[in-house]
């Protein structure tokens, strides 16, 4: 009994500390849609109608104002955003482009983004598709964000560069790896060493695999469209 009247207090204390701290507000979301958010609960709606699209909803990540593509979290009033599945919608037209499925979702970018499910991340495209078969361990606090091409991917503590075909065209076996766009270059730094991979991409974009063996790159024979230098800085 005393059990019961406990967990009755506690459960009137918190809902007043919610009321003490609620609000309610509204904002543009595009020129056809808006979003309608409160402590409790959160809404798309037709901004000329008033009528509700898409219901307990919040927005995640902070895209490019140029993107129409956006992350929501789909939630109950009681999980409060946490853990929650992440999906895509177009903010333009109200169509969602992927449902609430992933545990974790990135913003697009170079027109593909990552997911993950069951700690494993790959990429889907503007329909919500896979770009391929490939699949990477999650690694927290990581972000999968393609940068024209390529991506930079971390596996454990070593880190890799991928093309959109999934394959590794700097395979993970590095400190940090770099991209620098000006110059056409992947900086690959271990042990305090930094090693400079210049690339000339063809139509495609396509670079080879290189493969690595300590300090050596091995370039292959029958590509014309790679160039490697060996810079190492202490």
């Amino acid at each position: 009994m005393i059990a019961i009247c406990l967990t009755f207090i506690v459960g009137v204390l918190i809902w007043a500390l919610l009321d003490e701290v609620s609000y309610e507000y509204d904002y543009a979301l595009s020129e056809r849609l808006g979003v309608h958010r409160t402590f409790k609960e959160g809404y798309i709606y037709d901004r000329e109608t008033k009528e509700k699209v898409i219901s307990d909803v919040e927005f995640i990540g902070e895209p490019q104002p140029s993107d129409s593509i956006w992350v929501f979290v789909q939630h109950s009033i009681f999980s409060h955003w946490v853990g929650g599945k992440r999906g895509y919608m177009n903010i333009n037209t109200g169509k969602i482009i992927a449902e609430p499925q992933f545990d974790k979702a990135w913003i697009f970018s170079s027109g593909v983004a990552a997911v993950c499910k069951n700690d494993s991340v790959y990429f889907i495209d503007t329909k919500g598709k896979p770009i391929n078969d490939k699949k990477f361990p999650y690694t927290k606090g990581h972000d999968y964000l393609y940068d024209g091409e390529f991506c930079q991917i971390k596996i454990g503590d070593k880190y890799g560069m991928i093309n959109k075909q999934g394959e590794w065209v700097v395979a993970p076996i590095w400190d940090d790896v770099q991209r620098n766009i000006a110059l056409g270059e992947f900086m690959l730094y271990k042990d305090g060493n930094r090693i400079d991979v210049s690339y000339v991409a063809d139509s495609i974009m396509k670079a080879p695999i290189l493969e690595f063996k300590g300090d050596t790159i091995f370039v292959p024979s029958d590509t014309t469209i790679v160039y490697v230098k060996h810079e190492l800085f202490k």
